[in-house]
């Protein structure tokens, strides 16, 4: 029987260690309950600092394609303009649009011309400013017109189908709104809006419903931001203040002063800019709305496009007293306008003898609180526009 002697190998690392130290390094095969807190401690300190760092580039990152998207809508409405020698109306005024139209489209049938006034208009042939709404008007005008001079609104690829069988005596004499259809395959659009983000239910087509605009039923819809609710607006600047409409050919309870508000996302007024203005003629007192011209508006001479931001919340209608103090609210508040870059607030005020005296006191950066209806917060801060370089709080003023 031999004997099998076990030699340790020179090259083995575990030669010259002490048995007893041996048995210690083979115990410790795991962390010990300090390493394990310490690396959870390290981990939440880079969550802590990585979170907020990754939240602030996805909310820029949204910013930026909204900003982009205005541009390109922006883009869209100088191209308008150059095609038919005019800026698109808002809508909000008869005495623009019916003046626009006839320039843009001279031969305009009756028909065409008479079936937008049904749009706009009640039973008693009162103006609604709010019919085609604010962020309506971007889509009626934008999304292209029928090459057929004489019916640019209701021939092949224009807005509005007719919706009644062509061989009936009234297919290509009706005015009535209800024989019409919002049309999604619109020609020579000049911005190519996505039909999902139209406020409009293309599907009732299929089951031979009328397509109109889900948001409020008429035939023209809004057309929404990229992955939320609030629509785009657009306002031109022949109406960014009074309405020039008479008040007496409105419908009741119109206010004449440009807007838009819709309860689920707020509302807006065109922004002014921090430019003062003196007023001209015989002064503030006896000049009208000479206090609303005080302030410079923002693209004074051409259009406002807002986004609501990514609060999808444009604001509050500001209104105030006409009053020096201005510090009460009352029934027949009027109308406020923000300032661009200071935040601040001005309202219609006769009484001032500056601009500086048509300010609300204690608005500033936006701030809403105190305000008509109860607003609490500034969610005009994330708004975007077409003239602001991002939000219009990467703008304010330090």
């Amino acid at each position: 029987m031999s004997n099998t002697q076990v030699h340790n190998d020179a090259s083995s690392p575990d030669r010259h260690i002490d048995p007893a130290a041996r048995q210690s390094l083979a115990a410790r095969h795991g962390f010990t309950l300090v390493e394990i807190l310490v690396v959870i401690v390290i981990i939440g300190i880079l969550a802590g600092i990585a979170i907020p760092a990754v939240t602030n580039v996805i909310a820029t990152g949204r910013e930026t394609a909204l900003k982009v998207e205005i541009t390109q809508l922006a883009d869209s409405v100088e191209q308008y303009n150059l095609k038919y020698g005019d800026y698109p109306p808002d809508m909000s005024s008869w005495t623009i649009a019916q003046r626009h139209l006839k320039k843009a489209f001279p031969r305009m049938s009756q028909r065409d011309l008479t079936l937008l006034y049904n749009m706009c208009h009640d039973g008693n042939g009162r103006f609604n400013p709010a019919a085609v709404d604010r962020s309506e008007a971007l889509v009626l005008f934008l999304g292209g017109f029928s090459d057929d001079a004489a019916y640019p609104l209701t021939g092949a690829g224009g807005p509005f189908e007719c919706r009644l069988a062509k061989n009936n005596a009234a297919y290509t004499t009706t005015t009535n709104v209800a024989d019409f259809q919002y049309n999604v395959s619109r020609n020579d659009a000049l911005f190519e809006f996505d039909v999902a983000r139209l406020t409009v239910n293309a599907a009732a087509a299929e089951t031979g419903g009328q397509v109109n605009s889900t948001d409020d039923g008429d035939l023209i819809p809004a057309y929404q931001m990229d992955g939320r609710a609030a629509p785009f607006v657009y306002f031109e600047s022949r109406t960014y203040g009074g309405i020039p409409d008479a008040v007496s050919t409105l419908v009741a309870g119109a206010n004449p002063y440009n807007g838009y508000y819709n309860p689920d996302f707020g509302g807006v007024r065109p922004y002014k800019t921090n430019v003062p203005v003196s007023p001209t003629g015989s002064g503030w007192g006896t000049e009208p709305d000479a206090s609303l011209k005080s302030w410079k508006f923002a693209n004074d001479k051409s259009f406002q496009i807002i986004a609501a931001g990514t609060d999808d919340t444009f604001g509050t209608l500001i209104r105030m007293p006409m009053t020096a103090a201005q510090n009460t609210v009352a029934a027949s508040d009027l109308p406020a306008y923000f300032i661009e870059k200071t935040g601040k607030a001005m309202t219609i005020n006769s009484n001032a003898t500056s601009p500086q005296q048509t300010l609300i006191t204690g608005m500033d950066g936006f701030q809403e609180d105190g305000a008509v209806n109860g607003s609490e917060g500034n969610a005009h801060l994330d708004n975007i526009t077409n003239f602001s370089s991002r939000t219009l709080e990467s703008d304010l003023e330090t």
